[in-house]
């Protein structure tokens, strides 16, 4: 019974004004990028790394990014890599673009 009301009083008002919320969503663009790296020359070896970048644009060119990168071949177990930052995109056409990213991370 406390549940019950525990959930109308915490769901009530979020379900009264969801309408005044849906009228001010806004749609903004994302990007997802999957990259792999193959190092020839490590001090273990060869070594590969998958990474994965999220990007969210607060603006036509100019964006957040986050990126998560680990080890998945050669002796490296547990590497991986955090980091967010900023890119901004120059667009020559549809299909080409050049990126620039600053981000700072941490890895171990």
């Amino acid at each position: 019974m406390w549940i019950s009301i525990l959930c109308a009083v915490f769901l009530l008002p979020t379900l009264l004004c969801a309408e005044i919320d849906l009228q001010k969503l806004q749609v903004s663009e994302t990007a997802q990028h999957v990259l792999y790296e193959a190092y020839l020359k490590t001090d273990k070896g060869p070594a590969g790394v998958l990474g994965y970048y999220f990007d969210h644009y607060f603006s036509r060119n100019a964006c957040t990014a986050l990126a998560i990168f680990g080890s998945v071949s050669g002796c490296r177990g547990g590497y991986g890599v955090a980091a967010v930052g900023l890119g901004y995109r120059i667009p020559f056409s549809e299909r080409l673009r050049l990126d620039f990213r600053a981000l700072v991370s941490s890895g171990g």
